[in-house]
């Protein structure tokens, strides 16, 4: 296994700049994930460090030296793609043992290292077939399999989900963590699914519009998300955002017509300043003692155990998630809690900054 390091790595095309002086570190045997919606330049970024896209400005290192200018195949990386990228008129078999191939790999290694990671894959019982006669979720497995036969030092993997229905998403993921954890090799996992970068990953890169929003820990991001972008963008339903004004200390004055004053926990800028306040879907509470804030129910959603309850707040609308409330109805008029320990408050005029904690 090897370390990754990105030193303010840049990628242009023409002149959109479609990465933006990116800094980040993976460690040995660490499983990264690099997180964000379409466009924002996480492909960009796994395909210079694969080495499938020049690197415009910047350094990549891989255990500290220098890989700007090495060919893939010197890199010692696997990578699994979202389109499978299969030799059709080969049969499985060949697809998988191709990489060892190409480098001269002995005869007699190969095949013992193809029925291996077939096993794992859970791909051994089509071994000879072609690649157009399997499912989309073998032949993504079979694409697993070609990257990791060659056991990489580093694992890139581009969306290898994206394609498959949500039960064999689930269970091939939790296949991958566990070859990451069986082989030791350091893994990079792009994606725009939250639910798969909180499954898989030790760490997330956050991105958008080419730039590193944060990256941490799961826990991390969730808790103390360094801007409005990274707290919108995890939680399903997204978090609630709300306009407001600092009225003094930590009280601040809604937005919205005829709404309370509320106490925030944090220590606020300056009088009269604009901020957005922040609160999750399943940490607003409907009723009870502190609820003060008013508001008439739009929809309620069946979720299992769950309900997803919009509320409309002054021609706002809030999504609360909690135990179920089948009783209610569109209509229907509700007080609302916000607790203090699950509030954020954002800067209004720019929120690529948080109000001061």
């Amino acid at each position: 296994m090897k370390s990754v390091a990105l030193d303010n790595v840049s990628k242009s095309y023409g002149g959109v700049e479609a990465v933006k002086s990116i800094s980040f570190q993976v460690a040995k045997g660490e499983f990264m994930g690099i997180l964000g919606p379409s466009g924002c330049g996480k492909s960009s970024t796994l395909r210079m460090i694969a080495g499938l896209e020049d690197i415009t400005s910047g350094e990549l290192r891989f255990d500290g030296v220098v890989v700007n200018d090495l060919s893939p195949k010197d890199r010692g990386i696997g990578m699994g793609f979202e389109n499978y990228a299969l030799y059709q008129p080969l049969s499985v078999r060949q697809n998988i043992s191709f990489p060892l191939e190409a480098r001269g790999v002995p005869r007699a290694e190969i095949g013992p290292r193809v029925a291996k990671i077939a096993k794992l894959m859970e791909v051994e019982d089509v071994l000879d077939r072609r690649p157009y006669e399997l499912s989309g979720g073998q032949q993504q497995r079979v694409s697993l399999a070609r990257a990791l036969v060659r056991d990489p030092s580093v694992l890139l993997l581009d969306e290898p989900l994206s394609h498959m229905d949500r039960h064999a998403r689930v269970r091939l993921r939790a296949r991958i963590r566990h070859i990451h954890d069986a082989i030791g090799a350091t893994s990079i996992y792009v994606t725009h699914d939250q639910e798969e970068a909180v499954a898989l990953c030790d760490r997330v890169a956050v991105m958008n519009f080419g730039d590193l929003q944060q990256i941490g820990t799961v826990e991390e991001l969730w808790l103390k998300p360094r801007n409005r972008f990274v707290a919108g963008f995890l939680g399903q339903p997204a978090m609630n955002f709300l306009p407001a004004v600092v009225h003094d200390g930590h009280r601040l004055r809604f937005d919205i017509e005829g709404q309370p004053m509320m106490t925030v926990r944090q220590a606020l800028p300056g009088r009269g300043k604009q901020v957005t306040f922040g609160i999750r879907p399943e940490h607003i509470r409907i009723g009870g003692n502190d609820a003060t804030m008013p508001g008439r129910v739009v929809l309620v959603e069946m979720e299992g155990d769950v309900d997803v309850i919009t509320i409309d707040v002054g021609g706002v609308e809030l999504k609360t998630r909690s135990g179920t409330h089948r009783s209610m109805a569109p209509g229907d008029a509700v007080m609302l809690a916000f607790p203090e320990v699950s509030q954020h408050v954002f800067d209004g005029e720019d929120d690529a900054a948080p109000a001061l904690n």
